[in-house]
């Protein structure tokens, strides 16, 4: 995205907003969409289960607004209960689709622009936007429209992507240069138009200081902000997973259990908002903000103060007992159920790779403070494990690809050096690093 868009230019930012919210006026790409929600695979199932619970734990009310509703994914399950819920979007298709899957659900459906709403001041208990603002570089504008409709006292509910995760991946492990970089070209089905992909990549990326800031202009007051994204990924981008076990093909893997495993999807949960959910915005990618109708400035402030000294301690190394101290949710009976969840085999599993994070960083978290003795003890050996395995494999690979081999392991003008390594890996893992004595 260029800088323009990012600093309020109003042509770019138009010109994003326009290609956003064309996108899904497609019927084509909202059936896609639709049947993803529908089929509620893995990833998917646990996002919809956590945003949505999320959505549903901190409204206030009945009266329910849904902006930019999609096909009903975060207000549905609230008319079911019975609700009143209005939902808008920009798009007659997702609409036609909500509609076709409420059935006699009563619900109230328009078509409108999230920037510009046509109802009036204080008409709704709650506005909840799931996977809007993230959109948009003028997230203040809309926000102050969204307060405009709800009630003193009322809530705001709506998710965006964190800063604070880039700044402290950055400046802890640092980034590749292209880590977010989108060289696609994208066609518009509804103008025919090609457009750089990166409008569409676009996710807008919010600090906690500009959120507390925002929040003190607007009259309003901050109730939680709660990080996730520790399991997630997809459009959620953990950037602490990068290049470690949990950035490759067997994370992907174990994730498409969550659907058919109860014990893992459960953990997922936990980890999400049992952990991630309880920490500041540099845990985890994404956020849930909820913010109240009421001007408390002081109130932003003690949140604004518990989130730098939560993030500080952070910086300097997980503990169980400093957690605790900052966050009492971090007790004795937590770190209990964390232990519980360990049971499982296929949650040790995830466990693991989620730790291989701070393996290149081994001050930053005290294991020992977490784990009971027969966890702690799987997850050292496993970590062993891997780590003779790496060993053994870049021996063996720098050994067959060492050049006084070349043209020596050769028959026939065929290379033989292919498959070496496996050839030789049961010996050297015997021999060198006694594996199986």
């Amino acid at each position: 995205m260029n800088e323009d868009a990012k600093t309020g230019g109003t042509d770019a930012q138009e010109t994003l907003i326009r290609w956003k919210t064309d996108y899904w006026k497609d019927p084509a790409v909202v059936e896609i969409y639709s049947r993803l929600m529908r089929e509620d695979k893995g990833v998917t199932r646990l996002k919809n289960a956590l945003e949505v619970g999320l959505c549903r734990e901190h409204l206030a009310g009945e009266r329910i607004l849904d902006i930019g509703a999609g096909t009903g994914r975060a207000s549905l399950p609230l008319a079911r209960e019975g609700f009143r819920v209005t939902a808008i979007d920009s798009s007659q298709a997702m609409l036609d689709q909500y509609r076709a899957e409420a059935g006699e659900t009563p619900v109230e459906l328009r078509v409108g622009d999230a920037r510009l709403l046509e109802f009036a001041d204080g008409e709704f208990d709650t506005a909840l936007g799931l996977n809007v603002l993230v959109h948009f570089p003028n997230w203040r504008d809309i926000l102050a429209e969204w307060r405009r409709v709800v009630r003193a006292g009322g809530r705001l509910v709506f998710d965006l992507y964190s800063q604070d995760h880039v700044d402290a991946v950055q400046r802890s492990v640092g980034l590749p240069p292209d880590w977010s970089h989108r060289d696609k070209r994208f066609v518009s089905k509804a103008t025919g138009e090609v457009v750089d992909g990166s409008l569409m990549a676009y996710l807008n990326r919010v600090r906690a200081t500009e959120l507390a800031e925002a929040a003190d202009a607007l009259g309003l007051s901050i109730v939680a902000v709660l990080p996730y994204g520790a399991v997630i990924s997809g459009s959620d981008q953990n950037l602490w997973r990068l290049n470690t076990l949990a950035d490759q093909h067997s994370w992907e893997r174990l994730l498409t259990w969550l659907k058919a495993d109860a014990r893992l999807f459960e953990f997922g949960l936990f980890l999400e908002r049992e952990v991630a959910g309880r920490l500041a915005t540099p845990a985890a990618d994404h956020c849930m903000v909820v913010l109240e109708n009421v001007a408390d400035p002081a109130r932003n402030a003690a949140w604004l103060m518990w989130h730098r000294e939560l993030s500080a301690a952070l910086a300097c190394g997980i503990r169980h007992a400093d957690l605790a101290a900052l966050v009492p949710a971090f007790d004795a009976d937590w770190k209990q159920r964390l232990n519980r969840h360990l049971d499982w085999p296929r949650n040790r599993v995830l466990f693991h790779l989620l730790w291989s994070c701070f393996w290149d960083h081994p001050d930053s978290l005290t294991l020992e403070d977490f784990l009971e003795p027969r966890h702690l003890e799987a997850m050292n050996l496993w970590r062993r494990h891997w780590q003779m395995d790496q060993a053994t494999t870049s021996a063996l690979r720098a050994f067959r690809d060492a050049p006084e081999f070349a043209g020596r392991l050769e028959y026939a003008d065929i290379d033989l050096r292919g498959g070496l390594e496996y050839e030789l890996t049961r010996e050297v893992l015997t021999e060198y690093f006694r594996a199986f004595g």
